[in-house]
This record gives structure tokens, C-alpha cells and sequence, in this order.
């Protein structure tokens, strides 16, 4: 799972910048439910959560945007949301399925994050405010501990609940 920004269109094919030294590709028809006359139209700049299905050092990298059930499963393109890069390392605690960090901010407001094995994190919130707390978050985490995390939190959340 990759979070990447789409470069450019060309031919049958989005050209994707996941940040390796080669640009992906993702098919037209890589999404659930696409057809010639019914899919996603994607522009420069449009930022696709999907999964890699090809890569190898001989060929470009090839995206989809389902799962292997052929069901969108949260993939596909990602809108209304800010887009931050981490460590990969960061990335795999953030993609573990008790991340503490989610856990603590999660009691205080809503919010969606995806979460690419390339260190991006796409987060998805009502207010600015609060995109900006799970961004500061996200990124202050890494070498913290729960206490620390707590309290952490706890500063970060007291602005927006006075």
C-alpha cells in the first residue's frame, strides 16, 4: 500500500510518483468498477492510496486501486485531506493495529489517515485545526513513549477543546 501523487496521464495509464527513483503505473481501468466510460479522472496533482501489484528492477512499479477481492477497500483516489511524509519506520508503527498514538487522539475528534509503506500519511479531518494536531502527532510520535504520547496529546488536544 502506497500513498502516491499522480504526475501525469498518459495513454491507458496514470503516470504516479510514490517516491522511488521510478514513477509507478497505475491503468485507467485500476480502479473498482472502472470502464472506458466510467472512472476516476484523475489530474496532476491528485494524491491515489493503492496497492503495488508489480515491482521489480527491471520494469516500472504497476499500481491498482482495489484489493485482490476486486472491492475498493479504501483505495482509490484521495480528496479533501493534507498529505505529510514520515520515516518508513514510522510508517510501520503508524500501520500496526494498536497504534497508540490514533488510539489517544481518536477520544478527542474523528479523523481518517492513510497510511503508505512509503512513509506518506494521507489525514482527513472536519477542522484545520485538528488536521494540524494529528499531523504534529504523527510526526512527534516516533521516538516517544505512551507517557509521553499522553501527554503529548493531552497539550495539543487542550487548544481546541477551551
Amino acid at each position: 500500500m502506497v500513498v502516491g501523487v499522480v504526475l501525469d496521464r498518459h495513454g491507458e495509464a496514470y503516470k504516479v510518483d510514490v517516491g522511488s527513483a521510478a514513477t509507478a503505473s497505475l491503468p485507467i481501468l485500476g480502479f473498482e468498477g472502472a470502464s472506458k466510460k466510467n472512472r476516476p479522472m484523475l489530474k496532476r496533482g491528485d494524491l491515489v492510496y493503492a496497492r503495488v501489484v508489480i515491482a521489480n528492477k527491471d520494469m516500472d512499479p504497476e499500481l491498482l486501486c482495489y484489493s485482490s477481492r476486486n472491492k475498493s477497500d479504501g483505495f482509490g483516489p484521495l480528496t479533501d485531506g493534507y498529505m505529510l511524509k514520515c520515516s518508513i519506520r514510522l510508517a510501520n508503527l503508524l500501520l500496526q493495529k494498536e497504534c497508540y498514538i490514533f488510539q489517544r487522539l481518536s477520544g478527542h475528534f474523528p479523523f481518517d489517515v492513510a497510511i503508505g509503506h512509503n512513509g506518506r500519511v494521507h489525514i482527513k479531518t472536519t477542522k484545520i485545526s485538528q488536521t494540524i494536531i494529528v499531523a504534529q502527532a504523527i510526526l512527534n510520535s516516533e521516538y516517544l513513549s505512551k507517557t509521553q504520547q499522553d501527554k503529548m496529546v493531552a497539550m495539543l488536544t487542550a487548544s481546541i477543546e477551551e
